[in-house]
């Protein structure tokens, strides 16, 4: 295999420092449920954060509506018609007086 002491040494410190991290990292025992806490409760706080959220684009998506409705009543779309005051039918005018009057 060969390589000298230092090479040895470094190899060897490089294990023990994977090792070391390995460890930190999670796995059984006491030490690893200490560095895996906070799931369950960091889990909980994003659910909540989309839930607020959520709620935010419901509440924006209902205001937007509210203003189309009241837009679309304003124009007068609500009941069908173009908006504005109906104007009257113009009738015939003469003609209806001369046939009237028998002609």
């Amino acid at each position: 295999m060969g390589g000298g002491n230092g090479q040895k040494s470094a190899t060897a410190r490089a294990r023990n420092e994977a090792k070391k991290k390995a460890e930190g990292a999670g796995g059984g025992g006491a030490a690893g449920m200490a560095a895996r806490g906070g799931a369950q409760e960091k889990m909980a706080a994003a659910a909540a954060e989309r839930e607020a959220m959520r709620a935010k684009n419901a509440a924006i998506k209902a205001e937007r509506e509210r203003k189309k409705a009241k837009e679309a009543k304003k124009m007068g779309l609500s009941n069908g018609t173009t908006g504005g005051k109906k104007k009257k039918e113009k009738g015939g005018g003469d003609l209806d007086l001369l046939a009237s009057m028998g002609y």
